[in-house]
């Protein structure tokens, strides 16, 4: 093994770690916050003239269109470790979305873009408010599956490129 390859395992191995830390504890995750809340409120505005529901939608689309944008991206230049790295991103958003959506009905999150609490109107919007807790718990479920395939992919493909 090379020391870009130790380097790149060494890389997704511990953003798969942070990850997992931080997936039992969304505190624990800051890394990518900045990033995620700028695209998030800047997907409020991007789409708000497609109509109130869509424009609440689009924060949480914007905050996963970026890095699966990225991923794509990487993955058409046939840059994968990169990708991979961009799929973690990606994944590692899903937590954020969870504890948002389970605090639909309790809306106890304080709120920076606005007064509208995205997922209580969504899931409200589409009477699907009192499943916050499981609609939430499938969405943390998705971002633990994205990240391990993100790691799994990143150790393989650190060996081959």
């Amino acid at each position: 093994m090379t020391l870009r390859q130790f380097l790149k395992v060494t890389v997704i191995l511990a953003l798969g770690m942070y990850g997992l830390w931080g997936a039992f504890d969304i505190r624990r995750l800051w890394l990518f916050d900045g990033a995620n809340l700028l695209f998030h409120e800047a997907g409020h505005v991007l789409f708000s003239f497609l109509g109130e529901f869509v424009g609440i939608m689009g924060g949480t689309f914007l905050q996963l269109a970026i890095p699966a944008g990225l991923a794509v991206a990487f993955f058409r230049k046939r840059q994968i470790y990169s990708a991979c790295v961009m799929l973690f991103w990606y994944g590692e958003n899903y937590f954020g979305i969870a504890h948002y959506i389970q605090d639909a009905r309790s809306q106890v999150l304080p709120l920076i873009g606005g007064e509208i609490h995205d997922w209580g109107y969504i899931l409200e919007r589409l009477h699907l408010l009192p499943y916050d807790q499981g609609i939430g718990g499938a969405v943390w479920c998705m971002g633990l599956m994205t990240i391990l395939a993100a790691v799994c992919g990143g150790v393989y493909f650190s060996k081959k490129e």
